[in-house]
């Protein structure tokens, strides 16, 4: 399976998908999937099979509630408490009891669930946020008002030390200083901003996070008062333990359904929750949600749950790109597509010490990239379903500027061929016949490691080793797991510097800098345990509507995903904190082309592809929405419904 690594980006984490992912780093796989197209236009959204027709997707008036919505997945939940979930299936699990905030429509508006509205000023330095007044805690817990907001953000997600196990405290302070919570009344609270912010719905954590009853942590109030580790660890310890967390009691009327059974490593079972809270809403339907129960069946593996999904034992599942065409073929199956994907992939490209030199000079990487044909990569490896990208950004992205990026369009052999040749001339390369050969006439030789257990991936690799051939370059392949990937390839650590190097480091025998086990420090004072030149098998969410977290993680100097060692002759860090922090939308867009086309140009890694979405459902499943845009939703809980 290709695999993906999920930045900081709540648009993409917690938007696009019909649960919530951890707003986690290294994380969920993701198979490339969606509409098939070959065209670079952003306004092209390709075609879906089996979907109702364009238009209102609101559930009918006479809708009937009834049936068992069955989801598969191959990992049993790990906790029910929330902010410590970070894996798919508590995700998933969670987001069936309990609700969040808001979400966002398809006009990119907040539209409200635990908030009945949110507000942000005309300065762009001030949020409002007004709680529905029928949200009620199960138990003996009360009314969720805004202090329970307020004692959940104060006392667990903006602890900067992170010893409550939540790992994104970071993103309640700007530039250091803390978002100031100031409680406005019983149900209303505002969140004031030490730097104006346009863009901050789009990163707006406050929204997405689950409060918990304020009476409930109060238990565990020692824990808060006591600095010392062992009471840290007493109470995450605790607090896994707690039973009420664990049953699922605590939510009350706050999710769409109630936990009724849990057989580890088989099946997790929720029963409707005749008394949610989002039924006596204006904005939505009635009888929402429209299953008596909703099942979290536990397989072996992925290929089964497909499997399942042809016989009616999962109501709907990701398709892989190679099976699309065979169910959208199939009687009881629908499949609904759009090329509104949420990952990005590249080559990665080895610029530190231990790699050809070659790698490090930007022609050299730019030829590379023309030596591809994108439309090969997207039509033959991923079936059609993604789209072709050439910098941080997919095609339809807000801030993509079609014609300021610099494209390869490849193949162009012989074009990159000299451009190589020109590139390295003095250092004594040169083509020997067809070969690039060295000053001491010895073919030029990569070790492209690529990630096992997947049909996409192995049709890459094969092909870029055929396409780096024909410009001169020997490929050695070498297939390996996820596990080994990150630890003895992506990590690097001046540790690893041969004796050779070691001089490069200060006098202590230290880097210049550490950005973490990925960025252990400049490209000649920080090297992975084995060496590589090329990588393929992995992206990243890309984070279309607020990018820079992503982009300054994977391609600033000191960004804590740049296991490439890049060395860039601009700042990125700073154009990327320069476009969070724009007073307007049109400045942030203005920061970020700049950024875009830069990467372009720069080719720090090979662009090759943005990913689309592809999930079956079966027949009877209503409701479905076709893409419009990457808000697209298609919620369980409160849209979709089984038919007549």
């Amino acid at each position: 399976m290709t695999r993906k690594i999920s930045p900081h980006s709540i648009s993409s984490q917690m938007q696009r998908r019909d649960y919530l992912k951890s707003i986690g780093v290294l994380g969920a796989g993701a198979a490339l999937a969606g509409c098939s197209t070959k065209s670079d236009d952003p306004d092209t959204t390709g075609t879906s099979s089996g979907t109702p027709s364009e238009g209102d997707a609101n559930p009918p008036e006479d809708v009937e509630v009834g049936g068992t919505w069955i989801n598969g997945l191959t990992s049993d939940a790990k906790t029910l408490v929330p902010f410590l979930s970070a894996d798919e299936s508590s995700s998933e699990a969670l987001m069936r009891m309990v609700d969040w905030g808001a979400t966002m429509d398809e006009a990119q508006e907040m539209q409200g669930l635990f908030f009945e509205s949110w507000k942000q000023n005309d300065a762009n330095d001030q949020i409002t946020y007004k709680l529905r007044e029928n949200l009620k805690y199960g138990g003996d817990y009360g009314q969720l008002t805004a202090d329970d907001y307020l004692f959940t953000i104060e006392n667990l997600h903006s602890v900067k030390e992170s010893w409550t196990g939540y790992s994104y405290a970071d993103q309640f302070y700007i530039n250091g200083e803390p978002i100031e919570l100031e409680k406005l009344g019983k149900y209303e609270f505002r969140a004031t901003l030490p730097q104006a912010r346009a863009n901050y719905k789009y990163n707006d954590y406050i929204s997405y996070i689950t409060p918990l009853p304020q009476d409930l942590l109060k238990k565990y109030l020692p824990s808060f008062q006591d600095d010392s580790k062992k009471a840290k660890e007493n109470f995450v310890q605790s607090i896994k333990k707690d039973s009420e967390l664990q049953d699922g009691s605590w939510t009350g009327n706050l999710g769409a359904f109630n936990l009724k059974d849990w057989k580890r490593q088989s099946k997790i079972v929720f029963e409707r929750n005749s008394d949610y809270y989002l039924a006596d809403a204006d904005d939505y339907h009635d009888d929402i949600p429209f299953f008596d129960k909703f099942v979290i069946q536990i397989f072996s593996e992925e290929s089964t749950i497909t499997s399942a999904l042809k016989n009616g034992g999962v109501t709907s599942a990701g398709i892989d790109e190679f099976k699309a065409e065979q169910f959208k073929q199939h009687p009881e199956v629908q499949v609904w597509h759009s090329r509104y994907g949420e990952g990005l992939f590249y080559v990665s490209l080895n610029h530190r010490i231990n790699s050809w030199e070659g790698l490090r000079n930007q022609e050299v990487r730019r030829a590379m990239a023309m030596s591809l044909d994108k439309n090969v990569m997207v039509d033959q490896i991923a079936q059609g379903y993604a789209d072709p990208a050439h910098t941080w950004s997919p095609v339809w992205g807000p801030y993509y500027d079609e014609n300021g990026v610099w494209k390869p369009n490849g193949p162009r052999i012989e074009a990159a061929k000299t451009k190589i040749e020109s590139a390295l001339s003095g250092k004594g390369y040169k083509y020997n016949g067809d070969k690039l050969v060295d000053s001491n006439g010895d073919q030029v030789e990569l070790k492209l490691v690529w990630l096992t257990g997947s049909k996409s991936v192995k049709l890459t690799k094969d092909y870029l080793k055929q396409q780096f051939g024909k410009i001169g370059i020997k490929v050695v392949l070498e297939g390996v797991g996820w596990t080994t990937l990150l630890g003895k390839y992506a990590a690097n650590s001046h540790k690893n510097l041969p004796q050779k190097w070691r001089s490069n480091l200060d006098e202590s025998g230290e880097p210049a800098y550490s950005a973490g086990p990925y960025n252990g420090g400049p490209w000649n004072q920080s090297v992975s345990e084995k060496d590589w030149d090329l990588m393929t098998g992995i992206g990243f969410d890309h984070g279309a509507y607020s990018p820079w977290s992503v982009i300054k993680m994977q391609f600033s100097k000191e960004g804590s995903f740049n296991w490439f060692g890049l060395d860039p002759d601009i700042d990125v860090a700073k154009l990327c904190d320069e476009a969070a922090a724009a007073a307007t939308r049109g400045e942030t867009k203005r920061k970020l082309q700049k950024a875009l086309v830069y990467l372009s140009k720069y080719q720090p890694v090979l662009f090759t592809q943005s990913e689309h979405a592809l999930t079956g459902y079966r027949k009877k499943v209503g409701g479905l929405e076709p893409a419009k845009n990457f808000f697209t939703e298609n919620s369980v809980n409160r849209e979709l419904y089984f038919e007549k």
